[in-house]
């Protein structure tokens, strides 16, 4: 279980949607990431390409603030745009807590 106390690494794969352009998802992307920075305990996000998916790394200070962007994500037009672009069912998600 993760501590809720301290700091945690939200990692997100998954491949892009049929149809959607690199380009129309690298926008949508940025355009999330500034949304992003306005939450409660957003400390920074990083987007890798691999030769098949994604990988989207997003670190929150607290637990309670990466629950709270998911409620944002489904709410926020710009991050839903983003969300819309993914494959879903290669969509997968885990949070990781510092240890030491």
């Amino acid at each position: 279980m993760l501590d809720p106390d301290t700091g945690v690494v939200e990692v997100r794969e998954y491949r892009l949607a049929d149809g959607v352009e690199e380009k129309a998802f690298e926008t949508a992307s940025a355009r999330t990431e500034l949304a992003l920075k306005e939450c409660d305990g957003y400390v920074s996000r990083e987007v890798f390409r691999g030769e098949d998916c994604y990988l989207d790394v997003v670190r929150w200070e607290r637990l309670s603030d990466a629950d709270a962007a998911m409620t944002f994500e489904e709410e926020d037009a710009t991050a839903r745009t983003l969300f819309d672009m993914m494959d879903e069912e290669s969509l997968t998600r885990r949070r990781f807590a510092p240890i030491g």
